[in-house]
């Protein structure tokens, strides 16, 4: 066999990366190709620059990876007691070939419009309302691995008892599934080497996130069972991982947003594990609190003025109402497009056939062409509005911080950001209620929402609604509003009780949780959310009105009088 060169390539974020030979095949192989037409995110519309896609991310990931590895395994032997743990060098050979393999292709199963288009792919739900098909499909390619030997049967029936455990916290997320299927699947063609030099048990539970049960099974074994679930934690995690690490940085790069700037060769270098009451625990050693200080700040900085800024939330919203009216257009016909087209087998170069057109290797691309093809055959108006700009609707504000200063009232004694999560939670089932029915609030919908008035849950919605009319007749202008809700609880996706810092020391006390030394930064999470309508409303007028209107629902009298 002819082993593939390794590959050089340059990277705007990192610099060159170098991708293994072992792992060309992955990097050339039609599934991955497919990730250069699914982008990132949706910062585009935002920052026309920010044309980066799940391909140079997944590559960015591995570069991170390939360092977080080295040097984990370098600085577990310098801090953990040798004669508890040794890992023999076939062992590090196979996690090292694994983390990689995982990290590389941790993002190959992403939909179309990533985070925007995944939740379509878990709509299709078995009989058992628990587990969707692609939970199924997941857990029949680990039975293969079964009947393949290549796993044994306890450590399959071990993974399926933690899996469904998993989904009973509500995770992983759709796209973890896919790409975890997919790494099984496609294994033969991803990895030409010697089969026995990755554990894909490993590999899958690294990409969706399941840690072992180191109390179950061999107790020889549990040792390394508590490395393997801190390598877990070093790709999919409430901890700093490489993913986040790359998107991070990326994001900020390729926006040419004004983050703060985190150290990543620095930090890459700081990966260890350290022996705690509770096992083994991923940890970074002390020279790193600064750079994690960066990484916190980043990352709220980054949900605050990237992920939620009006535009990226409404840009994303207006995606999943062109999709859904595709799908409701097309079921009134009896024909399934979510279904069949957000779909594992789309995904595939095999693909699905649906009414007669191809769909395979699933992309952005494909569900653009179908905006055009049946938004403009049933002149909708969410997918003509995606494509002209001058049709969009603007934000009454424009930030959380706005939106506190919207609603403050400086005679009042209750507290700004209460008064603020007061407002929320009047809009909140309303809020609610046309989010799961993907639409806006227009005459249209005032119109279903009114006929069911009398029903007790949605007699509170019609109320909601009914307040917003007034508003924009009063204030003569069309009643036209999407309300989308939004939480500024970013530092919380990175958790401070699963980050450990080691200082120089013996025994438990040198392992001390980052969250008893963070400044607090972003702590608090107060959900929020927008409002967007199609002409100007008067400001100071609709303020008084809503405050007015909450004020009243306190009290259990009439919303408002106009």
């Amino acid at each position: 066999m002819i082993r593939n060169r390794e590959k050089l390539i340059q990277d705007p974020v990192h610099g060159y990366i170098t991708i293994k030979p072992e792992f060309v095949n992955i990097l050339n192989s039609i599934q991955f190709q497919r990730l250069k037409h699914v982008n990132q995110s949706s910062f585009r519309v935002l920052y026309p620059g920010a044309t980066h896609d799940r391909f140079i991310h997944s590559l960015g990931t591995y570069h991170l990876a390939e360092k977080a590895i080295q040097n984990f395994l370098k600085n577990i032997k310098e801090d953990i007691n040798n004669d508890i743990l040794c890992l023999s060098t076939d062992t590090e050979e196979l996690l090292s070939n694994t983390f990689l393999y995982a990290s590389l292709l941790h993002d190959v199963g992403h939909a179309p419009f990533s985070h925007t288009g995944e939740k379509f792919f878990a709509r299709k739900r078995t009989e058992d309302s628990q587990m969707r098909q692609i939970d199924v499909g997941l857990l029949d390619a680990i039975r293969g691995l079964k009947e393949e030997t290549i796993i044994s049967e306890n450590v399959y029936q071990e993974f399926v008892e933690e899996y469904k455990g998993l989904i009973r916290k509500n995770g992983p997320s759709p796209h973890e599934i896919v790409s975890a299927t997919m790494l099984i699947k496609d294994r033969k063609e991803f990895w030409k080497e010697d089969s026995d030099k990755i554990d894909y048990e490993l590999a899958t539970r690294m990409v969706i996130g399941l840690k072992y049960d180191p109390s179950s099974g061999n107790e020889d074994y549990r040792h390394e069972k508590e490395i393997r679930n801190c390598l877990i934690n070093l790709l999919n995690s409430k901890c700093l991982d490489v993913d986040k690490l790359d998107y991070i940085c990326r994001d900020t790069k390729m926006t040419g947003f004004s983050n703060v700037q985190v150290d990543i060769e620095r930090i890459t270098t700081a990966f260890t594990a350290v022996e705690s009451s509770h096992g083994y625990e991923l940890a970074f050693r002390k020279n790193m609190l600064s750079v994690i200080e960066n990484v916190f700040r980043a990352k709220v900085e980054q949900g605050t003025w990237l992920i939620s800024h009006p535009a990226v939330v409404y840009e994303n919203n207006l995606i999943e109402r062109c999709i859904d009216f595709i799908d409701k257009s097309e079921t009134s016909q009896k024909h399934n497009y979510v279904e069949r087209v957000f779909s594992y087998e789309a995904l595939t170069e095999q693909g699905i056939c649906y009414r007669e057109r191809n769909y395979r290797l699933l992309s952005d691309i494909d569900i653009l062409t179908d905006f055009k093809h049946f938004g403009w055959r049933e002149e909708n108006e969410a997918i003509h509005e995606y494509f002209d700009r001058s049709r969009r609707r603007k934000p009454l504000w424009k930030s959380y911080k706005e939106f506190l200063y919207f609603f403050y009232e400086k005679d009042s004694n209750v507290d700004i950001t209460e008064r603020a999560s007061n407002v929320y939670n009047f809009f909140k089932k309303l809020i609610d209620y046309l989010e799961d029915e993907n639409e806006v609030l227009n005459k249209y919908t005032f119109k279903k929402i009114e006929k069911l008035k009398d029903d007790t849950e949605m007699k509170e919605i019609y109320e909601r609604a009914l307040l917003l009319k007034k508003i924009c007749e009063k204030s003569n202008v069309e009643f036209d509003m999407a309300l989308i809700s939004v939480k500024n609880d970013f530092a919380n996706k990175i958790s401070t009780d699963d980050i450990y810092i080691k200082f120089s020391g013996n025994g438990d006390e040198a392992l001390i949780p980052y969250k008893l030394l963070q400044d607090k930064v972003g702590e608090k999470t107060i959900p929020f959310f927008y409002i967007y309508n199609k002409q100007p409303l008067e400001k100071e007028w609709f303020r008084c009105k809503v405050l007015e209107a909450c004020k009243g629902d306190e009290n259990n009298v009439a919303i408002c009088s106009f």
